[in-house]
């Protein structure tokens, strides 16, 4: 690599430690302590969806793994997990015959029980189908959080508990959000708080 090169990767590398660290910090201003001992109640006892769009979706994905083979792999713990963003048939058909903006919804609509939860993760906070999907929650009297980042967005004004990344680096909000599932794992790894069924 020439020498400008390496510069070039140097400072990149720089700006996006400084930015990671600084979202970071914010991030544990946040109570993230209710937003992980709710998840934690709902795992126990009631069913929990994960969304997202994007790089949001794959995190839905990684948190739904850890949260459902993850932890029954510490101990037996059982717990009833499910991404709603991983069934392409059930996607491209409400896609193609409701829109784009109720894949989520009409998931939860069906699927949705009463005490049941739904973490939605948007970095913008301002996706239709995550907001459309929140609403619809709200009506199946299910709890509800947000992973956002930037200024928040809708998601952060309508969920019951909002977890806001402060940042304008979508790749750094991405990375924190991650963090945010794994802290979720390691927390029930540490103190086994969760019942074999």
């Amino acid at each position: 690599m020439s020498i400008g090169g390496q510069w070039v990767m140097n400072s990149v590398i720089d700006d996006y430690q400084k930015d990671f660290k600084l979202a970071f910090d914010s991030f544990f201003k946040n109570r993230i302590e209710d937003a992980v001992n709710l998840i934690i109640e709902k795992l126990e006892s009631n069913q929990v969806f994960v969304i997202g769009n994007g790089g949001s979706a794959a995190i839905a994905q990684h948190f739904a793994t850890d949260w459902s083979k993850g932890l029954y792999g510490l101990n037996g713990n059982k717990s009833n997990v499910n991404s709603l963003t991983t069934n392409s048939s059930v996607l491209t058909a409400i896609g193609n015959d409701l829109s784009f903006e109720e894949i989520y919804s009409h998931q939860i609509e069906v699927q949705g029980k009463e005490g049941d939860l739904l973490v939605a993760i948007s970095s913008s906070g301002n996706s239709q189908n995550i907001i459309n999907a929140i609403k619809s929650a709200q009506k199946n009297k299910m709890v509800t959080i947000g992973l956002s980042g930037f200024n928040g967005g809708e998601l952060s004004k309508l969920v019951d508990n909002a977890v806001v990344v402060h940042s304008d680096n979508m790749q750094v909000i991405e990375d924190v959000h991650g963090i945010f599932g794994h802290l979720v794992y390691k927390y029930v790894e540490s103190h086994g708080l969760i019942e074999t069924k």
